[in-house]
């Protein structure tokens, strides 16, 4: 077994892999990104395959006593392996080629300025809820729904909770024969 503080975490491993293949490519005179994309996914297959015939080796010789089980079983765990690292720097890849393309984002801003940034955002929403209260209120001063024109009631359940006298369910309006409305508000 190996030591498990001389191995590299597999992220960096497969990063190490993709980076080395990224050289060998260019050395090998595959210069443009369309060709090692290709490359690489000819490797995937490749691997892909490798493991599928290594796996179905395995397979055959499973139910025999065969001496060579575990030759074939150690094929076909090493042929995974290698599929595993092929489809991980094929993504290590992808994920670099995917960051190189983002735009930078925004210059991170300082622990004042976000500060400053969300008061300014909890001032703007306590204006637009107080602007909401105040035309709500105006509304109940009437007593008549903006909607429909019957009268407002209370609903005790939650403080400034105002309704118009239609909305609910038949058995809930003080006319049921009338439409229901969908009115509502908040006046604090």
């Amino acid at each position: 077994m190996k030591n498990a503080a001389k191995t590299k975490p597999a992220s960096l491993k497969a990063l190490q892999n993709a980076l080395d293949r990224q050289e060998a490519y260019t050395k090998y005179g595959f210069t443009t990104e369309a060709e090692i994309k290709a490359l690489q996914e000819k490797e995937v297959a490749a691997a892909l395959a490798a493991h599928q015939a290594a796996s179905a080796a395995y397979r055959g010789v499973v139910g025999a006593s065969d001496a060579n089980a575990d030759t074939y079983r150690d094929a076909a765990r090493a042929a995974y392996a290698a599929y595993q690292a092929a489809v991980a720097a094929y993504d290590a890849a992808a994920l670099a080629e995917a960051e190189q393309a983002t735009p930078s984002a925004a210059p991170s801003l300082t622990f004042k300025q976000v500060k400053a940034k969300r008061a300014a955002e909890r001032t703007a929403s306590a204006k637009r809820i107080a602007a909401a209260h105040a035309e709500i209120s105006a509304v109940v001063a009437t007593g008549t729904c903006p909607f429909c024109g019957a009268g407002l009631k209370r609903n005790l359940s939650i403080a400034g909770w105002w309704q118009c006298e239609q909305l609910g369910a038949e058995s809930h309006r003080k006319n049921p024969a009338l439409p229901s409305c969908s009115w509502q508000g908040f006046t604090c």
